[in-house]
């Protein structure tokens, strides 16, 4: 068997990608069709999708199906369960559930003439395609004659990790074959692997609305910490055949073959989605459900550009996909479970040695959280959630090292405590407790939910001594923390922070990193603002507020700029990646704009060019709104190295090299969109926007931008970038009472209704507040 020289793309003409029973159905068409089935190219173009007529060269670049719960990169011989862990504290990393879904094996498939018998010789055409607007992944194969040249069969498999029913991965093969055919496609899958972090039971056959699956249920070998207990997997798969056989009569026929797996931590639970997903599929309604969700998602918020270039068009998207789907769907609220957080590599990787082990960072809370932010607010709630829920943990590891308050570690996973492999990182890189409060007050402002600051969080791991914690316990407690480190000078009147890492990790053990104590600045600020705003005393209020008037930040009145940490040299010491360029954005600290550009034009000169991705998108960022459009445009191109053909997985180093799936990476690069080029500033009761169109990759042309659904108060908005002018127009607003208050360029206008709408020049700048009646 060959591979045909030239790639067609098939249209299955006719058949229902929905399937309509549980595991087979033939669906015959009328009299006995001759000749053979439909072949065409398509030429329609459509950012949502990623295709391709072959594969990745590197399979680690496969595209990735994830719900916030359960994760798969497609080929691959691993599943990932969110929160599910092997090993203990820095051998912390994610356990590996051998993959269960089969895969059809084209190279021993095999196909002849159904009345004689004879072997018919054929090639291959193929598509590979991940369509982000339904959220599924699929493959097609043509199966042509090389003796008649003619098409006989069309084969695709569909693979979705269920956005509604969370629990399920499921995998859909739909066929379509000429009159007498007999084909036989082998299936395999990677089930009865060994895995190397979990001990299995043996399997078991269990009966479910007359069909048949296997149940496994086993446990992680080591816990993350020596008190806690081993975390129990359970999961449940279709007793798929070895082979998949086909048989055409008469007439063409349609075949189509449904496979399921339900994993959870609890049996009952995988039992529940089993029936779950039988239900839905003998109503014809389990593909139908994943879309529904996708729908919605992409309803609530997107961002779109219009240009020559389908890579460009696509990465927007791409980066919303990846991003979105490494956190719970809307259907969390109806199917809930502990989410465990995001990690740089997502949900798709993560075990022993690879991709940062599955572990949190602050990757979630400063890349990640702020681009979802201004469309998915519910989103960053979940994340929030994560950190608050293990307060305790913040807390216990603050009174190891002597300080007060919550010190948060740099690594967690299920217990949030340390499991940080460096103990360099878990003692100096400290800043991670600030990055968490600073996108919890970003949240907050946006949404004016100061409700959230006195919510609930049930505690985890469970505690009988603590049962729950707030966003305002976690706030006030950071802040103590803060308050502990910090060293009265008495030379100089000011407070300093020894002893600490900042994001530029080529320096460890550094006093008054600057970024580092402009974050920790910004916590106590927070703390003393919520604290009066929703009127809350506390008996460190007062030395509070006289540490955070004189807290020490690096700067040379001479060369007018921050060095990065007391004793930098300036030109001399390489940094790792973004650091003390991000006091300007997002950090907001007060400067003169002749030391901003000075610490944009120093730290672009010594960043190393092979750093991580997100670096380039707080160059851009910055340079963008100190007006220096050429630089922000070559940072933000440069972002482009790091995102591999043809399903736009990002690598965390240029050219593919450090870890993939690299979320870290699109959260700075949408933030670059998002705060970039639609210049949002979120401020505590209002927003600004002063956008322009980004360049384009190949130098044609850009036509427009759009951001839809951008959530201020309740309110959603979308905006809409063309050449010369852009519109701000109100999409939906709940409270007929409310209205936006749009102030820009001369111009005052109240949006008071769906669709109503002002216009404005580009590199204006407008002020938009949501007036609450």
């Amino acid at each position: 068997m060959t591979s045909a020289s030239s790639a067609i793309v098939i249209t299955l003409s006719g058949i229902c990608l929905i399937a309509t029973c549980l595991w087979k159905t033939e669906h015959l068409s009328e009299g006995c069709n001759e000749g053979s089935l439909d072949s065409v190219i398509s030429t329609k173009y459509n950012p949502y999708v990623l295709q391709s007529s072959s594969l990745p060269g590197d399979s680690k670049f496969h595209a990735t199906i994830t719900n916030g719960f359960v994760g798969h990169a497609i080929y691959s011989e691993d599943i990932y369960l969110n929160g599910l862990y092997n090993g203990e504290k820095g051998d912390s990393h994610r356990a590996r559930i051998p993959s269960t879904l089969p895969y059809i094996d084209t190279e021993n498939l095999t196909i002849d003439n159904n009345s004689s018998s004879v072997i018919i010789p054929f090639t291959l055409t193929s598509l590979y395609a991940l369509d982000m607007l339904s959220g599924t992944y699929t493959q097609t194969f043509g199966v042509i004659s090389s003796i008649s040249k003619t098409n006989l069969c069309n084969i695709t498999q569909l693979f979705y990790a269920h956005r509604y029913l969370t629990r399920l991965l499921v995998t859909q093969i739909f066929i379509e074959c000429v009159p007498n055919i007999h084909l036989s496609i082998p299936l395999h899958s990677s089930d009865m692997n060994d895995s190397s972090d979990i001990t299995f039971s043996d399997s078991k056959e269990i009966s479910i609305d007359n069909h048949e699956f296997l149940l496994r249920c086993g446990h992680t070998n080591t816990p993350e910490q020596p008190d806690l207990y081993i975390l129990n997997i359970c999961y449940s798969t279709s007793n798929f055949p070895p082979h998949i056989v086909v048989d055409s009569n008469c007439e063409k026929q349609y075949f189509n073959f449904t496979y399921i797996t339900s994993i959870s931590n609890d049996g009952d639970d995988v039992i529940k989605f089993v029936s779950l997903a039988s239900k839905y599929m003998k109503a014809e309604k389990l593909l139908h459900a994943h879309k529904e969700e996708w729908k919605k998602s992409w309803a609530d918020g997107n961002i779109q550009i219009e240009s020559d270039s389908q890579r460009l068009d696509s990465s927007v998207l791409s980066g919303l996909y990846y991003l979105g789907s490494a956190f719970p769907p809307r259907s969390f609220n109806e199917f809930p479970y502990q989410f465990f957080g995001a990690s740089p590599g997502g949900l798709t990787n993560g075990q022993k040695d690879q991709c940062y082990l599955g572990h949190v960072f602050w990757d979630q809370d400063f890349w990640m959280l702020p681009a979802l932010l201004p469309l998915y607010p519910h989103l960053v709630e979940h994340g929030l959630k994560y950190r608050i829920a293990r307060l305790k943990s913040a807390i216990e590891k603050a009174q190891s090292h002597k300080f007060d308050g919550a010190f948060y570690p740099w690594e967690s996973a299920y217990s949030g405590l340390d499991v940080c492999p460096g103990e360099v990182y878990i003692d100096f890189e400290q800043h991670v407790t600030g990055d968490i409060i600073h996108v919890l007050r970003q949240y907050v402002y946006l949404t004016g939910n100061y409700a959230f600051m006195h919510e609930n969080i049930p505690a985890f791991p469970s505690s009988l001594q603590t049962t729950s914690h707030t966003a305002w316990n976690m706030t006030y407690e950071t802040a103590k923390f803060w308050l502990s480190r910090t060293v009265y000078n008495i030379d100089t009147n000011l407070y300093e922070i020894h002893n600490v890492m900042g994001p530029d990790e080529y320096h460890p053990c550094v006093n008054n990193s600057a970024f580092t104590n402009a974050i920790a600045l910004q916590n106590l600020q927070f703390a003393l603002e919520i604290a009066v705003k929703l009127k809350i005393d506390f008996p460190e209020k007062y030395r509070m507020s006289h540490v955070a008037n004189l807290m020490f930040v690096p700067f040379d009145k001479v060369e007018n700029y921050h060095p990065e940490f007391d004793g930098y040299r300036a030109y001399y010491d390489v940094v790792k990646q973004a650091d003390t360029i991000m006091l300007g954005f997002p950090l907001g600290y007060n400067m003169s704009a002749d030391s901003w550009d000075n610490d944009l034009n120093l730290y672009s000169y010594v960043t190393d060019p092979s750093g991580p991705a997100m670096t380039w998108s707080m160059f851009s960022i910055n340079y963008n709104e100190r007006g220096e459009l050429v630089a922000a445009d070559e940072y933000f191109l440069k972002q482009f190295d790091n995102i591999q053909p043809p399903f736009q997985i990002w690598s965390e180093s240029p050219g593919g090299y450090g870890a993939v799936n690299f979320l870290t990476g699109m959260g700075g690069y949408l933030q670059n969109i998002i705060y970039g080029f639609f210049q949002l500033r979120i401020h505590d009761s209002f927003i600004t926007l002063k956008p322009r169109l980004p360049p384009t990759l190949t130098g044609d042309v850009i036509r427009q931008m759009s951001i839809n659904g951008l959530k201020v108060r309740g309110v959603s908005i979308d905006v809409y970038v063309a050449t010369d002018v852009y519109s701000i127009t109100l999409a939906n607003i709940n409270n007929k009472n409310d209205f936006v208050q749009v102030i820009g360029e001369g111009k005052y206008k109240c949006l008071r209704k769906n669709s109503d709408s002002i216009s404005l020049p580009i590199f204006t700048s407008s002020r938009i507040a949501v007036i609450q009646k």
